[in-house]
């Protein structure tokens, strides 16, 4: 559970080698109304991936999940 808590104040999760050898990787969630509706992910080989391009990449996914989430609420579509 401490896990989750920490995603949720970050509004990212993070992963290296954990599913692909080799392979890191930034998700974040699209939520609507308090509703997770879909994640904006980036995986990339960890040996182009420096400290500083990965904290690059993961405010650049959270701000897409936030702009998708902000298009999907002002929207007249009814997706939650």
């Amino acid at each position: 559970m401490a896990t989750l808590d920490k995603i949720r104040k970050a509004n990212f999760a993070e992963s290296e080698s954990e599913v692909d050898k080799g392979v890191w990787a930034v998700a974040a969630p699209i939520v609507v109304s308090n509703r997770v509706l879909a994640a904006v992910s980036v995986a990339a080989p960890t040996f182009h991936m420096d400290e500083e391009a990965r904290a690059s990449i993961r405010i650049k996914v959270s701000q897409a999940a936030l702009e998708i989430a902000d298009a999907i609420a002002s929207s007249a579509i009814d997706l939650v």
